[in-house]
Order: C-alpha cells, then structure tokens, then sequence
C-alpha cells in the first residue's frame, strides 16, 4: 500500500442488503488521501488554519487563506494533520 491509503475490512453489518447499498461487496475498498488541514497555533480557539489539496495524482497546493502555492509532497508528510480527507478510489460491486 502506498502512505496515506487503506482498505475497507469486510463487516457486514454496515450495509443492509434490502437497500441498494446492498450491492457493494464489503471486501478491498480502496481510499486515498486528498486533502489535510492544519493547524497552527496553541489552541483550536486561537491560531491559523492551512490546508494541503491533493489534485492530479501528485500534485499537492498549499491554501492559506489569499494564497495558493504547489508545495513538494516531501512538505505535505511534515505537517501535523488536524483533518484529513480521504476519496475512495476503487469500489468493488458483487
């Protein structure tokens, strides 16, 4: 697996099968890591939010408020994450 990316472990009581969340299997889910927030400051009530945007696969942007700037992934793995946002990238159907 490649860093920021897991699967989705069979358990099947998260779907009922009478919805039409029913037809995804439970197995290998894939997710991939496409945004981070941080925070810097001493406290969530006082200090600054930034975020780092995954967008083409390996391209990572820095959002700071007015300004928006390619950063090197080797910068996005230093931060400390507050949140991290992740997209699913492979859904298995049965």
């Amino acid at each position: 697996m490649s860093p920021f990316t897991s699967a989705f472990l069979d358990n099947p009581s998260l779907f009922d099968p009478r919805t039409s969340a029913g037809m995804i299997s439970h197995k290998n889910h894939s997710y991939s890591l496409f945004a981070i927030v941080t925070h810097i400051g001493d406290s969530s009530g006082a200090g600054h939010y930034i975020s780092y945007v995954r967008r083409n696969q390996n391209k990572w942007y820095r959002c700071d408020d007015h300004q928006i700037k390619e950063v090197h992934y080797s910068d996005v793995v230093m931060t400390e994450a507050y949140l991290l946002f992740y997209q699913l990238t492979q859904l298995r159907l049965k």
